[in-house]
């Protein structure tokens, strides 16, 4: 890259640039624009790495032998090939064995092409979203896709997905620790059905991904307080964390009920020992939870549980200086909080125990049907003896409620 310091005469010598791309190929960049031009020194460049072809002239883009150097080395690089080399055939098949992804720079007549798409997806599940509308539905391509990447299950029809059988050979093929990525794009009637028991696989899936990938004991897992994406568990939203000289202080609200707890914590604290504590101030101690930050814009997972949690009073507290401008009064800020919520609040905490969980599908329901102005998400699970419901997360990314 010491090419890019030089003057304009030695950018211009051959021996100079020949002897900087032969050690990094984006060094052509650098190069002047006659030597970009040349064959001899395009060529040693793409070696070293394809992606250098954007630095080709657009003459030597569209040169075959080149660009299929370059594919070689590094199949994205075909996104820089001249649209006459993009439909050729073998040179996209060559792309998409080194890189599935490289399949979005074919031209539209080779997305529809079997074998390249299969290519493709069984190097990179992903892939799976750039062929055809009408291969996207073939269920052995799908299966060849999800056992590369269970991702690639959002990509199909929605009839495909809400099809018992073909979703079991799914979560029974899929690759290990992507199974969550299934169940997220299963249909609801299917997230509901008893026979398939899709929280058994997430059980299973999250267990075998710590001790695979993370050489986690499961006994360790189970330690963790927050449940996995998709699963039912209640919601705990936190919506203050500041640190004082006696040290963090939070407070949260758990569930539907939205019953308030506060309490302080060591600076030295994290992420999972407040979920900890919060999952002890429930029914049940061994249950999971699903924390929420109102400073945060996404749900925590369990690899976030040895996060500091000093980071996230920081975050409360650059939250609260940006919108200090725009406070009002206290009637003005009551009347700009989410209306829909507040009878949801209501009924859940008039429920009876006798019909808690008709009551929860009642203000589920109550929920889908308030206006536009502050549409939610969806509901995202019934259990027997709880629901979980996703609200939108507001724009401001001061505040997100679950």
């Amino acid at each position: 890259q010491a090419l890019e310091f030089t003057s304009e005469v030695l950018r211009a010598d051959r021996e100079v640039v020949l002897t900087a791309v032969c050690q990094t190929g984006d060094a052509l960049q650098w190069a002047s624009e006659a030597l970009q031009g040349e064959e001899a020194v395009v060529h040693e460049a793409v070696l070293q790495s394809g992606n250098a072809l954007q630095f080709a002239s657009e003459t030597l883009r569209g040169n075959r032998d080149l660009v299929l150097g370059a594919v070689m080395q590094c199949g994205d690089a075909l996104q820089f090939a001249s649209a006459g080399l993009s439909a050729d055939r073998n040179l996209v098949l060559e792309a998409v064995r080194q890189e599935g992804i490289a399949l979005q720079w074919a031209a539209e007549s080779l997305k529809g092409d079997r074998e390249v798409v299969q290519e493709a997806v069984r190097h990179c599940g992903e892939a799976l979203q750039y062929g055809s509308v009408a291969l996207r539905g073939e269920r052995d391509l799908v299966m060849d896709a999800v056992r590369e990447n269970g991702y690639a299950m959002r990509f199909t029809p929605q009839e495909l997905r809400a099809e018992r059988q073909f979703v079991l050979e799914a979560l029974q093929q899929c690759a290990s620790g992507t199974v969550a990525d299934v169940l997220e794009a299963v249909s609801w009637e299917l997230c509901t059905d008893p026979e398939l028991d899709l929280e058994a696989w997430r059980r299973e899936d999250f267990e075998g991904l710590t001790r695979n990938a993370l050489g986690m004991d499961c006994e360790v897992a189970r330690a963790n307080p927050f449940a996995v994406r998709g699963s039912s568990a209640r919601v705990c939203s936190v919506s203050e964390v500041v640190w004082k000289d006696t040290g963090l202080h939070c407070r949260a609200s758990i569930g539907l009920s939205g019953m308030e707890v506060s309490g302080v914590f060591p600076d030295s604290a994290t992420w999972g020992d407040l979920g900890r504590w919060l999952r002890q101030q429930q029914e049940g101690d061994g249950c999971y939870i699903h924390m929420v930050f109102h400073s945060h814009d996404r749900p925590v997972s369990p690899f976030d549980a040895h996060n500091p949690l000093m980071d996230i009073a920081s975050e409360f507290a650059e939250a609260s200086a940006r919108a200090a401008p725009a406070s009002a009064t206290p009637a003005a800020s009551a009347a700009a909080s989410t209306p829909e919520l507040a009878p949801v609040r209501a009924a859940s905490r008039s429920r009876s125990p006798a019909r808690g969980h008709e009551r929860d599908r009642d203000d589920c329901a109550a929920l889908l049907a308030n206006g536009p102005q502050h549409p939610p998400i969806g509901v995202l699970r019934f259990s027997a003896d709880r629901v979980l419901v996703a609200l939108p997360i507001e724009s401001s990314r001061s505040r997100s409620r679950s």
